[in-house]
């Protein structure tokens, strides 16, 4: 539980879950992530308000989403899923207008990653095609993946002619890669997490300002 009063004159209470599943390494950062946050519910009257929240990360266990009410920064631990319950208690009404995401890191995973653990993530070497979108709107596209270790680098080409990119802060574990990249068309960072479907094929899922576009790659 931690206290702080703001710049406004608000003191909030901010009070985590933290959930000791996971084994994460805070220390070592892995690349960038989308963050969001919703207010489950409200309530409360003159001195006393307070607020639930939901934090979610697209990058899933091992995150840190850091965000403001008003002027106060606070940062929700994710640990071992997407998404982590936050409570906010304090002097004023919390609305959806006072809280701002300012970033969201992913982070090493903590697994130990052994010999056998490397070479599982070696599986996605390579180069992949498929379609990538949101519903029925998707375009082809052909992603390569070259992973050395725990590092993956490589890049992507639109078949539509909308834009390439070229990975970054890659990093593979086990049986997922993340990774992220500026967007073609804005510079902006979307972040893109890859998990194994089949001996054959891999999911993808790329998020970015609000918004997923996903879809299954197989090996070319």
């Amino acid at each position: 539980m931690k206290t702080i009063t703001a710049g406004l004159g608000i003191t909030f209470v901010l009070m985590t879950a933290m959930n000791a599943q996971a084994q994460c390494k805070f220390e070592k950062p892995t690349g960038g992530c989308v963050g969001r946050i919703e207010i489950l519910k409200s309530g409360g009257s003159k001195p006393s308000y307070s607020a639930e929240l939901k934090v979610t990360s697209s990058a899933g266990a091992c995150s840190k989403v850091e965000f403001y009410v008003n002027s106060t920064p606070y940062t929700s631990i994710i640990r071992s899923s997407g998404v982590e319950n936050e409570s906010l208690s304090g002097t004023s009404p919390i609305k959806k207008s006072d809280i701002k995401v300012r970033k969201c890191t992913s982070y090493d995973e903590g697994d130990g990653t052994s010999s056998s653990e490397e070479a599982g993530s070696h599986f996605f070497n390579g180069t992949w095609e498929g379609q990538v979108g949101m519903f029925f709107m998707k375009a082809g596209m052909t992603l390569t993946l070259n992973v050395n270790g725990s590092a993956v680098s490589g890049g992507s080409h639109a078949h539509n002619g909308t834009g390439d990119y070229q990975i970054r802060n890659g990093h593979a574990s086990g049986n997922r890669v993340t990774f992220d990249y500026a967007q073609p068309a804005d510079g902006k960072t979307a972040s893109v997490i890859i998990t194994k479907n089949s001996s054959n094929s891999i999911n993808y899922a790329a998020s970015a300002s609000g918004m997923t576009v996903s879809g299954t790659l197989t090996r070319r």
